[in-house]
Formats: C-alpha cells, structure tokens, sequence
C-alpha cells in the first residue's frame, strides 16, 4: 500500500514502534513491512479517512504503555477496550491522520 505523507521518515519511524520493520528507503520514500504486509509512504498530501488499518497486536497494554511513556498520547484515540465482538483494541492516528486500530482477541 503506498500512502502519501509529508515525512517518509517520520512515519516509517512512527510504525517501527508498532514493531514494523524498515525495508528500502531514499529521498522522498520509506518502505516498513509487517509479515507479509507493506506500507511506502512517498512524499505528499495526506489523503486520512475514517477507514483504519487493523493490525492484531500481542500485548496492547504494553504498547499503549510505551506511547503514553513516550509522551505520544496524542496517538491515541480512546481508551483500551471492546472494539467487537470478542475483540480488544485501541484506535491511533498517525502522524499524517491514517488511522489504525490495534487489537487482539
């Protein structure tokens, strides 16, 4: 998926907390990868919506712990609980307004 951003590199940094892996990178592009699943992110307009990208995550207490320890509360939309049925989660918004939605069950 590529999405346009305004700082490639502040956003592939942004995702490696959530535990992305950073792949390829130059001027202008930052590619991270997750498994299978990978996000570039090229110079530009960001274009959020109110869609989020889930991604099941282990242990979001600890996660949300490490935000909110990194003073990145601003992230974090809600609070830690039910997003469906059987289904722990939290919404964050990054740094450009995409929003995610972390979650286990």
């Amino acid at each position: 998926m590529i999405l346009p951003v305004r700082d490639p590199a502040a956003s592939a940094a942004f995702y490696q907390r959530l535990g992305f892996r950073l792949g390829r990178s130059a001027a202008g592009l930052a590619t991270v990868s997750l498994n299978w699943f990978w996000l570039e992110f090229v110079v530009g307009e960001p274009i959020p919506s109110t869609a989020a990208l889930a991604i099941r995550a282990g242990d979001l207490k600890s996660l949300v712990d490490e935000f909110l320890d990194a003073g990145m509360d601003a992230h974090l939309v809600g609070e830690l609980g039910p997003t469906g049925p059987g289904r722990i989660g939290i919404r964050l918004v990054d740094p450009d307004g995409y929003q995610l939605e972390l979650f286990n069950s």
